[in-house]
């Protein structure tokens, strides 16, 4: 109602005006109280008033009385507010929130390119966000990805809460669960599957309370459009659900040996190069990963070849997956409560989510260069040991697979990752990963809950039919024991015991822990290359070393080279101490198919040795720096 006209009305009703203007605007608020009302009508009131006055009275004390009449227009004029009251109680003070949306985060990027370290990092630095993920797989039955990402040891300092960062389960809709998505992006029931898991995390999390952010990590072999065409509906059971930014992951590797192709042929360029291409098209972010493997002149040639291909985005260089939070979510930081305890742990970072509007915060990005209809397949291998309860892989044959059997399909092989359970190694889980550049990870994680074993292989659609299924049928025999040649073993051992005690850095050769095979356990200390005695304890002052840890970093730098290398770790024991220490392993017996096609392991074991020694100085000096020598030269 305009000022003028309001003020027009209780200028011409007086003191009566609050009334008519309620019956006139708020005609509902003269339906039935809401609040509980005298047992006296106004007018018994008034007539009870007026019997009670007594005859003694001055007139002078009645003139200043209500009469009947205005006692009555009181007592609904009193009724009225009452009703008003409760009306702006239950609708507005007493009323319900409204729902808040969930924002997403979809994480895309060829196979290998480091999505998964991408969102263990995010979710090592979330603080005080409640977070879930779904992690989506191109394998049909097994979810190695969600594993990784349940799997993890590290518990999250400062939170208190006491628990991993990840726990695998059916829905996503609490901080730290991690949902699977399997199956092909185009196979019938993907988009219900799809639906279903972010609607979960919806109602059950953030209406809940129970969830802030949603991180749903695609396959590197899927089309990630139609994920992120289903996440920016505004209609339907998703409207709630907010898109607010598609990072896509780059092999940096990868850009400077095939960026150029991208850019000369799109339309004309095959079907893994056009996927690479969709998957930069719908980007926000672009995440050059794993940049410290090439020179920083091609890093900088990379990011400009990125920025070309992607004018819309933003191209950020990393290692590891390491970015900054705010980089990936659409959060800012939160104020921080002053205190005046003093404390010398680590407080989380604390975020808060940057809006709660619907509205996303991320343009739509057409790929005008991409086929629309293109359809992208791969051939993926699976294995499992989960319901077949067979024997524990064999560190001989896995070292076959990985040594000799993979480089072979090099040209086919985009990505391998599986979940182990190592007879050599039997109290301890390995996480295996295969980049399409040869590179493999590995982390062991000390832990007897995995009795079974689980491993994926994914090719381009060209291999050929023989070569995969001869992959299938040495993935089956992973679990066989390997050939036993009594006679060969001991000598064996001795050649390799000697080869690594000779040469220079030199290796300790360690005693093997019961029931762990003919497997030869080594590890790298540093006392020759730095002239200490043999029987000198490392852990003491002043050198505090942490062979251990040394060791592991030895195994992972011969991992992540290129070529056929790789190397395990395990438990082995000291012959000084007796005390059970990480060290390295290599197998002594020989796979059936190896013996019979008279394969020399001996080529493996010398280019496994080769990798260590020249990766073992400046290791040892990195390690070894704080150590200080005094005048004599000790």
């Amino acid at each position: 109602m305009p000022k003028g006209f309001q003020s027009q009305q209780c200028q011409r009703y007086g003191r009566y005006g609050l009334e008519w203007t309620a019956s006139f605007c708020c005609p509902w608020l003269f339906k039935a109280p809401v609040v509980a009302v005298p047992d006296n009508s106004p007018k018994d009131h008034a007539e009870d008033s007026k019997a009670a006055r007594t005859p003694d009275v001055p007139e002078f004390y009645m003139e200043g009385m209500d009469t009947p009449e205005q006692t009555e227009q009181t007592d609904a004029r009193d009724l009225i507010h009452a009703n008003f009251c409760a009306f702006q109680e239950q609708n507005q003070i007493f009323a319900p929130a409204a729902p808040l949306p969930l924002p997403v985060l979809v994480v895309t990027g060829f196979l290998g390119s480091g999505k998964t370290t991408l969102v263990k990092k995010l979710m090592q630095r979330r603080g005080n966000l409640r977070v879930a993920a779904v992690a989506h797989d191109l394998a049909a039955t097994i979810n190695v990805d969600a594993a990784f990402l349940a799997s993890m040891a590290e518990v999250q300092r400062g939170l208190g809460k006491g628990e991993s960062l990840f726990q695998q389960t059916m829905a996503a809709c609490r901080d730290g669960d991690v949902a699977t998505l399997s199956g092909c992006v185009c196979c019938p029931g993907f988009d219900d599957a799809l639906s279903t898991a972010v609607r979960n995390a919806l109602t059950q999390g953030a209406d809940t309370g129970l969830l802030d952010y949603l991180v749903l990590e695609t396959s590197g072999a899927a089309d990630p459009r139609q994920i992120v065409g289903a996440l920016e509906v505004r209609f339907g059971p998703l409207a709630r659900v907010r898109l607010d930014r598609v990072v896509t992951v780059v092999d940096a590797e990868r850009v400077v040996a095939e960026g150029h192709q991208w850019e000369e042929a799109q339309d004309g360029a095959s079907h893994e190069d056009q996927l690479q291409l969709i998957q930069l098209s719908v980007a926000d972010l672009v995440l050059l990963n794993k940049v410290d493997l090439i020179s920083p002149e091609a890093s900088a040639s990379a990011q400009q070849l990125l920025q070309r291909l992607c004018p819309h985005a933003k191209v950020v260089a990393c290692s590891h997956g390491d970015v900054p939070v705010p980089e990936l979510l659409d959060v800012e930081a939160a104020a921080a409560v002053p205190s005046a305890a003093v404390s010398h742990e680590d407080n989380p970072a604390c975020w808060k989510v940057s809006s709660n509007s619907l509205e996303a915060t991320r343009p739509s990005h057409e790929g005008g260069f991409i086929k629309a209809d293109m359809k992208i397949h791969h051939r993926v291998a699976e294995w499992s040991t989960r319901d077949s309860g067979s024997e524990p892989v064999r560190l001989a044959r896995l070292q076959h697979l990985l040594c000799h059997t993979l480089p072979r399909l090099r040209r086919w092989l985009r990505r391998g990752k599986g979940v182990l359970r190592i007879g050599e190694d039997p109290t301890s889980r390995w996480d295996w990963e295969l980049s399409g550049q040869m590179r493999f990870n590995l982390r062991r994680a000390p832990s007897t809950s995995v009795p079974w074993s689980t491993l994926v292989l994914i090719f381009s659609e060209s291999v050929p039919d023989a070569e995969f299924t001869n992959i299938l049928s040495v993935l089956s025999a992973l679990g066989e024991p390997s050939v036993e040649l009594p006679d060969r073993i001991p000598k064996r051992r001795q050649a390799f015991a000697r080869e690594l005690s000779n040469g220079k850095p030199a290796f300790e050769v360690l005693e093997a822990p019961e029931g762990a095979g003919n497997v030869l356990h080594f590890r790298l200390t540093g006392r020759e290359h730095f002239s200490l005695p043999a029987d000198l304890d490392l852990s003491l002052h002043p050198y505090r070393i942490d062979l251990n840890a040394l060791n592991a970093e030895l195994a992972q730098l011969v991992n992540s080279e290129k070529g056929p290398v790789f190397l395990g770790i395990g438990d082995g024991i000291c012959p000084a101490t007796k005390a059970t220490v990480l060290c390295l392993l290599w197998p002594l017996d020989v796979p059936q198919s190896t013996a019979e096609n008279g394969i020399p392991e001996v080529d493996h074991f010398m280019a496994m040795l080769t990798t260590a020694r020249g990766e073992a100085p400046s290791l040892l000096t990195r390690h070894f720096s704080h150590v200080t020598s005094c005048h004599c030269g000790h």
